[in-house]
């Protein structure tokens, strides 16, 4: 922590006293953190070019671990009846702080100049225009030059006139953190064609003047653009820097391909420095076209003989997804690709629930989330892991565990109002549901508010409520909450 924030945190507690006396105190002194902050951030990036022409220091590279490393290859089935007594599964594990949703306020449109020049480039199923740049170009990856190219954008001030346009598609296309590093990044390859060492630092430049954590590394000779996250990110390669992890994306942003970095080098920034804000990855509703795999339709007719499900994920933005960063599973779990899909999906099977008791209800949606879907790992599927947003589950012949957790969660979650839990075994991902009638025995654990919860697997193929795969009997599970 750096002086200056220390002398504002101590300062705090005094204005809030002198707030009581003065209703503006602490309005005006809010304004003053901000002011001081932006100000603070502000000469940062104003010596930035200092920092990047200094010798810049070597950093182990880290292999990303696997989410799930050894899936079941094919779901079991449960017992027609469960001889098993009723395990209490220990209490899990203590959960992950829940990230705190940031406040995200629309800004007013910004207005673009008519006489400004425009370039066109492809954003996933959209064509978009932005401000077209003409910049100079890096002789070399060497600390001097870097610094050199850094301070002649910061200098013509590249961001200002960059910046009404970034914003217009930001909030047109209502782009979360990381679609807005894939816009960055298509952007700047649309300003620098065929030249990935400029266009990456271009897009450094542009995203930390928008306040995102993200350095600029250097591996083999070539820039690599180091992004930290707020989630945890899979099978991607990453560094520590100051007890943060920045993980390393090259030319582009797609899954990672097992290219070799080697040792990755990064300029040193004052231990005082404000980083900026890591990047979010749940994703809202984003307003882009569809764009569906090769030789899919889109339409789908799901059904396990008793509830049925039909209809088409045109509307859905699915591209985006494609080649997501592989993430925590409550992300996909919060995030949200179609709002009119999901509403469709709701609608469907709200009736052909109503009337039953919560049990039956739960039980209806297992059997429906089992057997409706077919069961296949991902790298049988895709040949590599691919967690699904709740909509893909209707797109793609086959989903696994943690896609089936998602999706069950979410329909117990809207359907049934009830409270969820997902949960982490080892190689598996299930759910646990807190049932208003606490008299419902089962399988399940205490959590720490005292509240029970049984729990439901929708990959345990004709388990019910209240049923554990008998693998994870007396296994402690991870609660991830979302």
């Amino acid at each position: 922590m750096n002086s200056k924030r220390i002398i504002l945190a101590l300062a705090l507690p005094l204005c809030l006293t002198a707030a009581a006396q003065d209703t503006g105190g602490y309005e005006n002194f809010r304004k003053q953190v901000l002011s001081d902050y932006g100000q603070f951030r502000r000469q940062v990036l104003d010596d930035y070019a200092q920092f990047l022409d200094k010798a810049w220091k070597d950093y182990e590279t880290f292999r990303g671990k696997a989410r799930f490393p050894d899936k079941p290859l094919h779901a079991p089935e449960a017992p027609n009846s469960d001889t098993t007594p009723f395990a209490d599964v220990p209490s899990p594990q203590q959960p992950q702080p829940k990230p705190q949703p940031e406040t995200y306020v629309p800004p007013t449109p910004p207005v673009v100049s008519p006489s400004q020049p425009t370039i066109s480039f492809k954003f996933y199923t959209a064509t978009v225009r932005a401000a077209s740049l003409t910049l100079p170009r890096l002789a070399s990856t060497n600390e001097h030059d870097v610094s050199k190219l850094w301070s002649s954008l910061q200098n013509d001030n590249v961001y200002r006139t960059a910046k009404p346009y970034i914003e217009l598609l930001r909030t047109g296309l209502r782009l979360n953190d990381w679609l807005t590093v894939v816009l960055i990044r298509k952007y700047s390859d649309a300003i620098y064609k065929d030249d990935s060492n400029s266009s990456i630092l271009l897009s450094q430049y542009l995203l930390a003047n928008m306040g995102y954590n993200v350095r600029l590394g250097r591996g083999r000779e070539r820039l690599l653009l180091l992004v930290a996250f707020r989630q945890e990110v899979f099978d991607r390669p990453y560094v520590e820097v100051d007890g943060s992890r920045y993980y390393v994306f090259g030319k582009d942003t797609g899954l990672y391909n097992g290219e070799g970095f080697g040792a990755i080098s990064t300029c040193e920034l004052p231990k005082n420095s404000s980083l900026g804000k890591a990047v979010n990855l749940v994703l809202e509703n984003p307003a882009l076209p569809s764009g569906l795999p090769n030789g899919s339709s889109g339409n789908f007719n799901v059904t396990d003989g008793t509830i049925s499900v039909k209809g088409s994920v045109a509307d859905v933005p699915l591209s985006v997804a494609t080649d997501y960063p592989q993430t925590d599973v409550p992300v996909y779990a919060a995030s949200c690709l179609s709002q009119s899909f999901r509403k469709n999906i709701l609608e469907q099977i709200a009736p052909q629930i109503a009337g039953l008791s919560e049990k039956d209800a739960v039980d209806r949606l297992l059997h429906f989330v089992q057997y409706a879907f077919k069961y296949k790992t991902d790298t049988d599927q895709f040949g590599y892991e691919k967690p699904f947003f709740v909509e893909e589950n209707f797109l793609y012949p086959y989903n696994d565990c943690e896609d089936r957790a998602v999706l069950f969660a979410f329909l117990v979650r809207n359907l049934l109002h009830l409270d969820v839990h997902l949960l982490y075994y080892p190689n598996h991902e299930a759910t646990a549901v807190k049932f208003t009638d606490k008299n419902l025995r089962g399988d399940g654990y205490i959590y720490k508010d005292g509240s029970r919860y049984l729990i439901c697997d929708p990959t345990f193929l004709g388990a019910t409520a209240g049923m554990c795969m008998p693998q994870y009997e007396g296994t402690s599970a991870q609660v991830e909450l979302w």
